[in-house]
């Protein structure tokens, strides 16, 4: 709860929405969730409900599919709580972290200048947010979060 009034402080107002009519709605394409550059958009529900499963496995692969979200050209999600993403210090570090393992240089390289290049094309998609201690995340992460990171990049955290 008090990450979540921290949040909603931070980015100014609090606005309560079911999970199931996100997905509906977004699947319906009315509404549009990150219709903003710089969005921050803030999933909270009791463990068990879905945030998971909806924003970093159904989201990105409905993004994929082309049935979501199709004004982003990258919707990247991390899970925060492996591998130590949380503690990444900087872009290229949170991509060598990520579930997908973007381990050579070179890709590295050039999906991390793709990034900077677009970020008002990117979402960001970190689950898991409440499951790591504010105090253990970097800063680089937790600016992502506030927005003085990777300014006009959309973010979804759960």
């Amino acid at each position: 709860e008090r990450m979540t009034q921290a949040f909603a402080r931070q980015a100014g107002h609090r606005k309560g929405i079911q999970l199931c009519q996100v997905l509906r709605k977004a699947a319906r394409r009315r509404h549009r969730l990150l219709r903003k550059e710089g969005v921050r958009v803030l999933a909270f529900a009791g463990a068990g409900m879905g945030k998971t499963t909806a924003f970093l496995h159904k989201g990105p692969y409905d993004w994929a599919q082309g049935d979501l979200w199709q004004d982003m050209e990258l919707v990247f999600p991390l899970a925060l709580r492996q591998k130590s993403v949380h503690k990444a210090k900087t872009l290229k570090e949170l991509l060598s972290l990520s579930q997908y393992g973007i381990h050579s240089k070179a890709e590295r390289e050039e999906l991390h200048q793709y990034i900077n290049d677009n970020l008002h094309r990117v979402c960001l998609v970190m689950d898991g947010l409440d499951e790591v201690a504010f105090s253990e995340c970097s800063d680089f992460v937790l600016g992502i979060v506030k927005g003085t990171q990777l300014d006009g990049v959309r973010l979804i955290v759960t």
